[in-house]
């Protein structure tokens, strides 16, 4: 009886584990069918994605062709047309293209949610690539349309724009010439009237040659960009000849102004209000050279240092727009001291003790002539501060595009080598077959990525440099550089 119970008892058991391990079996089966079935349909969709992504791969390859197709020359009318028609019918190829990108990214999108438990980071890097690429095709389209257009306009009002500057100047010179010779006229100090109506009518001249130097700097700042672009051509060498007169009859205009203030102004002020206005000179100088002084230091990236030079551009005007009245004091100065008899500085000269008659001149000239003296040099040393900033800006805007290149450059060329090496399969997933096949692709990626030793070296060279020239680089460059440098370090260790 004992031994019967026994034996059921080790039955029951032994359904009782096949019964498990049926159960198990199911679950496994169960498992396999559903990872099976995932499998096809991961395989189903990676080969949607494969042939959507192969689609954006080409437009973007086209697009990049047209891009190279592009260059640059002389920009008539006719040229400046054409290059429009071009870049507008590449924006709208790039239109009707952003489909097998955008079917490309969607079909990603799936596999990354989908499939999120599996490896796809080859898929992220791709279409990370992808995006890159078309996001840059894209600005360089739109801004190369935006600059076209503005070329195209520019060409368009600059000669009439240039026509009507021209035909004012010639106005205002034969005005300027009047005056000129009014003022020059003898015995003029005794005609108070006389040196009021022309003081009055010379302040109206002034203020159109005031209204019109921004319209001036405009176009001489445009024509220098047409004569670039037409450099080489017939229609240069005109246009060069027109921006030469425009500039030599305007600073024949203004010294003509400045001419015929300084004799009004020698024959109606005293010397009193020329020291008044020598002292606002040194006083307007100081402050100009601590403005100067607080936009140092130069900035750490591209965009700071151009946001320094819209300044200092500005600045530049500023300094200009002065310049006129600074040299007509200095003139005004000039013939005050050798047209004014010294009977006139006696009793010009108000002294609270009584001084002898030349003493008295002697200190009015003395003092006229330091101040005078004073205010040519510092607005000499104002303008070679301004210049040795613009050198220091034009030379950091220079060495810093260069390293935006380079970086840009860097950056490409490792996503193109991460991509590959993302493609990839973890080597504790290799089979043995697949060993030296696997060989085979490190040894070739590290022949490919071993040129880039240059352009990370190139990169170190020219931050370097900007150090060496006292410039900081900004946090964001130094973030960049460490991020290239580091991405380079771990794509040596992953071909190792």
């Amino acid at each position: 009886m004992i031994v019967m119970k026994t034996m059921l008892q080790h039955r029951k058991c032994q359904q009782v584990n096949v019964e498990r391990i049926q159960s198990q079996w199911d679950e496994v089966q169960e498992h396999l069918q559903n990872r099976r079935q995932q499998l096809n349909e991961m395989l189903k969709d990676s080969t949607q994605w494969l042939e959507a992504k192969e689609e954006a791969e080409q437009v973007v390859g086209q697009a990049r062709a047209k891009l190279e197709t592009w260059k640059e020359g002389p920009y008539t009318m006719d040229a400046i047309q054409r290059k429009i028609t071009e870049t507008k019918q590449l924006a709208k190829d790039l239109h009707q293209w952003q489909i097998n990108v955008d079917v490309a990214n969607d079909l990603a999108l799936k596999l990354l949610r989908d499939y999120s438990a599996d490896d796809t980071r080859k898929v992220h890097m791709i279409t990370e690539n992808i995006n890159a690429s078309w996001a840059s095709i894209h600005k360089r389209v739109s801004e190369r349309e935006t600059a076209l257009e503005e070329t195209h306009r520019l060409l368009q009002q600059f000669p009439l724009d240039l026509e009507k500057f021209l035909a004012w100047l010639t106005e205002a010179e034969t005005t300027a010439n009047v005056l000129q010779d009014a003022t020059h006229k003898e015995r003029l100090l005794e005609d108070s009237k006389g040196v009021r109506e022309l003081m009055k009518q010379w302040q109206d001249l002034q203020g159109e040659i005031e209204a019109h130097t921004d319209i001036y700097h405009n176009l001489d700042e445009n024509g220098q960009k047409i004569l670039r672009s037409l450099e080489g051509s017939d229609d240069a060498v005109l246009l060069q000849r027109r921006l030469d007169n425009m500039n030599f009859k305007w600073s024949e205009l203004r010294k003509k102004s400045l001419n015929i203030r300084s004799h009004l102004e020698a024959s109606s002020d005293q010397w009193k209000r020329l020291h008044l206005s020598l002292q606002e000179l040194l006083v307007w100088l100081q402050l100009k050279d601590d403005e100067l002084s607080r936009q140092a230091p130069i900035g750490g990236d591209f965009p700071a240092v151009q946001k320094q030079n819209d300044i200092h551009r500005a600045f530049k005007r500023e300094l200009k727009t002065k310049e006129p009245v600074i040299m007509s004091t200095l003139e005004t100065v000039r013939i005050f001291l050798t047209e004014q008899p010294l009977e006139g500085l006696e009793k010009l000269y108000q002294e609270p003790r009584e001084l002898p008659p030349e003493e008295k001149a002697q200190n009015v000239t003395r003092l006229l002539r330091k101040q005078a003296e004073e205010v040519n040099t510092e607005w000499e040393k104002l303008n070679l501060h301004s210049a040795d900033w613009q050198r220091k800006i034009d030379e950091a805007l220079e060495r810093l595009q260069e390293l935006q290149e380079a970086t840009d450059e860097l950056d490409l060329k490792l996503r193109q080598a991460e991509v590959i090496k993302g493609s990839w399969q973890p080597v504790g997933d290799l089979l043995i077959d697949s060993l030296q096949d696997h060989l085979e692709k490190v040894k070739a990626l590290r022949g490919e990525i071993a040129p880039l030793k240059e352009n990370v070296s190139h990169v170190s060279d020219l931050a370097r440099q900007l150090t060496t020239l006292g410039i900081q680089l900004s946090p964001y460059n130094l973030s960049t550089l460490e991020d290239l440098n580091t991405r380079w370090k771990l794509l040596q260790v992953g071909t190792l």
